[in-house]
């Protein structure tokens, strides 16, 4: 938590995926805003879960943000 919060303009959501009946985590999930997609694998790069070899894979996918428009 506290490596997010150099990041607290750029993660705009972000939590863990749980099992059906929540009582287990299955992954994790961060919806962030940078200007570029060197800016997001240098994100999840430097994440110390990352670091540790906590995460089995990582994924990083565009967004649109549609709904709710500001």
């Amino acid at each position: 938590l506290e490596y997010m919060k150099q990041f607290e303009d750029k993660v705009l959501a972000a939590g863990p995926t749980l099992t059906e009946d929540g009582d287990s985590m299955t992954g994790s999930v961060f919806i962030i805003d940078f200007s570029d997609r060197s800016g997001a694998d240098d994100f999840c790069a430097n994440d110390p879960y990352q670091k540790a070899g906590l995460f089995a894979s990582t994924e990083i996918n565009a967004f649109r943000k549609v709904v709710p428009q500001d």
